[in-house]
């Protein structure tokens, strides 16, 4: 419920106007929910019964006006595996405003015939921070210095098109009306298989056999070609897999079965005995989670953090060296964290301790 709207002489929540919100969803949608509004947190949650054109039109504008206040209006959350929303949506990001009607052209020169603005969960802006925002306040308000959301679209099989026909575009020739400023991507936690255009969540169990065909590796070369990684593996006498770099400076090879994969990671891999060189840089190979890789920046920020906080709260008292404390807290590096952490492995075994 938007706050800017409630009476300054009363704090309302938006549970108080909950058969107004199923009384406005019937008369103007057809809508009813099965077991009627739920609860959730200081949110409404439905399940309509109807599933029909109506239900995906209600959420369109993205808000209903309801006395003095404004209702946001959305689909449910989409980071939920077993709702399948995920593979109905893509991200949307772009630093520059566009207008409703320009971002529907664009999507339909894209392959779309639909789609509907869907607010992230959390958003901060010039309003500041709320739970959902509008899709007028979507394309109104930037978020963390870009126009940020989801489009929701009426299957997958439309937002796997779409996406397939952005990724031709970005490669060219590029459409005119597509706004060269413009990105589209999976959902946090999807993953793109090249081959058969479609989406896919790596932990889900039916997708293990295809992760098992599939290894990511980076970070490439600046302008790395297919045929820089077709050069490096072929010494490997590997058969050709398909190769897809994904613009982040990382490439998903996907092999026809699972061995291809298993013998780059034996021999390439982080035991590997050699290393896996494109235009004369060694990269690493990668498995597929779906998330993004956190830059070596925030992954060693975030362990020096854990590992000297232990360090402070644990292992000072224990440590008699003076030296050797004052030189950790000088120099925070990982490699510290590294030495230190196998002296109190060492430590803890030779007295038969749990660390």
């Amino acid at each position: 419920m938007n706050p800017s709207l409630q009476p300054q002489e009363e704090t309302l929540s938006i549970l108080n106007y909950r058969r107004e919100i199923e009384d406005i969803c019937q008369e103007r949608y057809g809508l009813t929910f099965c077991g009627g509004l739920m609860e959730h947190g200081q949110q409404l949650l439905g399940d309509p019964l109807q599933r029909t054109v109506q239900a995906w039109a209600a959420p369109r504008r993205g808000y209903l006006f309801l006395r003095d206040i404004s209702v946001v209006m959305v689909y449910q959350y989409a980071g939920v595996l077993d709702n399948g929303l995920s593979f109905h949506e893509l991200e949307y990001r772009n630093p520059s405003k566009t207008t409703p009607g320009d971002l529907m052209c664009a999507l339909r020169a894209l392959g779309a015939t639909d789609a509907i603005i869907q607010s992230h969960t959390r958003m901060s802006g010039a309003h500041g921070p709320r739970d959902h925002w509008a899709a007028i306040g979507c394309l109104n308000w930037p978020s963390e210095g870009q126009y940020r959301f989801r489009l929701v679209f009426p299957s997958q099989s439309m937002a796997e098109n779409v996406y397939a026909n952005f990724r031709r575009h970005a490669a060219g020739p590029e459409l005119d009306l597509v706004p060269p400023s413009m990105k589209l991507l999976p959902l946090r936690g999807l993953c793109w298989d090249n081959p058969s255009a479609t989406f896919f969540h790596p932990q889900a169990p039916s997708a293990a056999t295809l992760v098992d065909t599939k290894v990511r590796i980076g970070r490439l070369p600046p302008l790395t070609t297919t045929d820089d990684i077709l050069a490096a593996l072929r010494g490997s006498h590997l058969p050709t897999p398909d190769v897809d770099i994904t613009g982040d400076g990382y490439a998903t090879l996907t092999f026809d079965t699972p061995a291809p994969v298993a013998f780059l990671w034996s021999a390439s891999g982080p035991h590997g005995d050699t290393r896996l060189y494109i235009r004369d840089i060694a990269v690493h190979l990668h498995i597929l989670t779906g998330r993004p890789r956190l830059s070596a920046a925030h992954v060693q920020s975030a362990f020096r953090s854990r590992i000297f906080t232990v360090i402070r709260d644990y292992i000072f008292p224990c440590i008699p060296n003076e030296e050797m404390q004052h030189g950790f807290q000088r120099d925070r590096t990982v490699q510290d964290a590294v030495v230190l952490t196998s002296l109190l492995l060492e430590r803890a075994e030779r007295r038969q301790e749990e660390l």
